[in-house]
């Protein structure tokens, strides 16, 4: 009985670091994720204020600082969706709507929402379609997420003036 006793109390003392290192986990992301959705937001606050109370702001200027805005709120759009869809995921609550879809269309889509976020830092994106059939079965708005994040995350590590080529 106290050689049980003692196994029970290790495994608990097991299973409570193991708790305890995820609820640290946990207090980490959501961290990481408020740094991450104050980043756009602040942008998007600064440059609105701008042209707010720049009343002679030339049209040119005016127009850049609302391509940032629009591609700042993509941007924020895309971080929350995340959340969301991690949310989804870790309830066991996803499904999958698969359907056929064009995937250079798609993968035109994807690259088109990242260029804001490219030029930014004047990456040029591109994309090319090999020899393999242009249509496939799958969940358009997953497997749009999972492009998006990758040529983002490209976005991310390549140097100013770079180039990012997506083929498929």
């Amino acid at each position: 009985l106290v050689k049980t006793l003692k196994q029970e109390k290790e495994n608990a003392e097991n299973l409570n670091a193991k708790l305890l290192e995820m609820d640290q986990m946990k207090t980490n992301f959501v961290s990481m994720v408020s740094h991450e959705l104050r980043t756009p937001l602040t942008s998007i606050k600064g440059f609105s204020a701008t042209i707010l109370d720049d009343e002679t702001m030339d049209i040119s200027t005016r127009m850049e600082f609302l391509n940032i805005i629009l591609g700042e709120s993509e941007r924020l759009e895309m971080l929350i969706g995340d959340v969301l869809e991690m949310s989804l995921i870790d309830s066991g609550h996803i499904t999958l709507t698969k359907k056929e879809i064009d995937l250079e269309k798609l993968i035109a889509h994807v690259t088109a929402i990242a260029k804001p976020i490219a030029e930014k830092k004047a990456i040029s994106c591109g994309y090319k379609i090999k020899n393999l059939s242009k249509t496939l079965v799958a969940d358009a708005m997953k497997l749009q997420t999972i492009i998006l994040n990758l040529i983002t995350n490209a976005i991310k590590f390549t140097p100013e003036r770079g180039q990012i080529d997506v083929n498929v």
